[in-house]
């Protein structure tokens, strides 16, 4: 019995120990804090990795400012460690945000690069993935900022803002990326980010998306395009709808507001060919109005709700026919609704579901919303 409290008693001492310390400590002066990597082709190697370093201003400790420092090899991994070389530190990527790859190198596949991800312990796999509408990746991460020092943070801010306004891409983080290309029925689809001028200044923009198949890139969507791609995802919270009416050739253009939206899709087999029902249902608020129309009126609410449908219908079938016709590429998940709704159709459809997709018959159906018109119901104008 006394041994046995002796160890109870000598157990908590080896604990200590143990648990005193980590086991890959590193000093923090001694490391390179890195926001962003950019992927580029190199020009000597295989790959050109660039990172966005946070530093503190030279005599002003407490303003943050970034720098970018650049490493080519022939992997991922080499490239990033031949930049250590350059900067004199080691990378340190605990607050590592946003990874840009390059279209050449994302035409090449971007498995190599998700593979490091996954493989090492260093860097988190819940940031954020895109693709550079530029001719490189390296020269978003040079554009100017415009409220926020670190330029890979200033990108995952303007997801939250997209969310909520635009809903014109939408995040994809890494590990939802590998998520995507090991999975059934669905291609992957990467936001897209490019350069703008502001002002007369080269900025950062977030619109539209980069469409695969597998881990290659094959096409890109604009930020329009895009919408219409969340909308069938169902990841479409807020934005605006624009709508062209022409009433006896006098052109009006109405801004709705989403204010919610859900999304169905039901896999049909109809006369032995697989199809897809889409229905969407959306709510919105008249928040900009250039039309002598009253919607007091029973008659002008019907038309123009009656025509907001039919315009969400055509832009929904629209991008459908372009992916399948351009890409052939199932960024929309027909084929997981097809696995988890039909499944034993599914088994038989599965081994040439690339052609199928191509030739897949798509009805939509829109029912718009209209709650309200803002402050005013009628269109203010201005009397004689």
């Amino acid at each position: 019995m006394r041994k046995n409290y002796a160890k109870f008693l000598f157990l908590p001492l080896i604990m200590i120990f143990l648990i005193s310390g980590c086991w890959n400590y590193r000093e923090i002066e001694g490391l390179a804090i890195v926001a962003g990597i950019a992927v580029d082709r190199g020009i000597h190697h295989k790959y050109l990795a660039t990172m966005e370093i946070i530093g503190f201003k030279p005599g002003q400790e407490s303003e943050i400012e970034s720098k970018l420092v650049s490493g080519e090899g022939d992997s991922i991994l080499e490239a990033i460690r031949n930049s250590y070389n350059i900067s004199g530190q080691m990378g340190y990527f605990n607050h590592t945000r946003a990874l840009i790859i390059s279209q050449d190198v994302a035409k090449m596949g971007i498995l190599p690069i998700t593979d490091l991800l996954f493989r090492s312990p260093l860097i988190r796999v819940s940031l954020a993935i895109l693709i550079s509408k530029e001719k490189t990746a390296g020269e978003v991460l040079a554009a100017r900022s415009l409220n926020q020092p670190i330029k890979s943070f200033q990108i995952c801010e303007a997801f939250a803002v997209q969310q909520k306004a635009l809903s014109k891409t939408a995040e994809i983080k890494v590990f939802e990326a590998v998520n995507a290309m090991g999975g059934e029925g669905t291609d992957l689809f990467l936001p897209t980010v490019g350069v703008i001028s502001n002002q007369g200044q080269p900025t950062m923009e977030l619109s539209g998306m980069a469409v695969f198949q597998q881990d290659k890139l094959v096409g890109l969507l604009d930020g329009e395009e895009s919408k219409y791609v969340l909308f069938i995802r169902n990841k479409v919270q807020e934005g605006i709808l624009l709508e062209n009416m022409d009433r006896e050739a006098n052109a009006t253009l109405i801004s709705f507001k989403i204010l919610k939206n859900q999304t169905w899709i039901k896999p049909v087999l109809a006369k032995g060919k697989p199809g897809v029902k889409i229905a969407v249902k959306t709510t919105v608020d008249i928040w900009e109005l250039d039309s002598p129309l009253n919607y007091d009126s029973e008659q002008d609410r019907k038309m123009l709700k009656s025509q907001a449908e039919k315009e969400l219908q055509a832009n929904i079938l629209r991008i459908v026919r372009k992916v399948q016709q351009n890409y052939g590429t199932d960024i929309f998940g027909f084929g997981s609704q097809f696995r988890s709704q039909m499944p034993e159709l599914w088994k038989e459809i599965k081994p040439e579901w690339r052609d199928y997709f191509t030739q897949l018959k798509v009805a939509v159906k829109a029912e718009v919303e209209i709650q309200k018109s803002g402050m005013a119901i009628k269109s203010l104008k201005v009397e004689d």
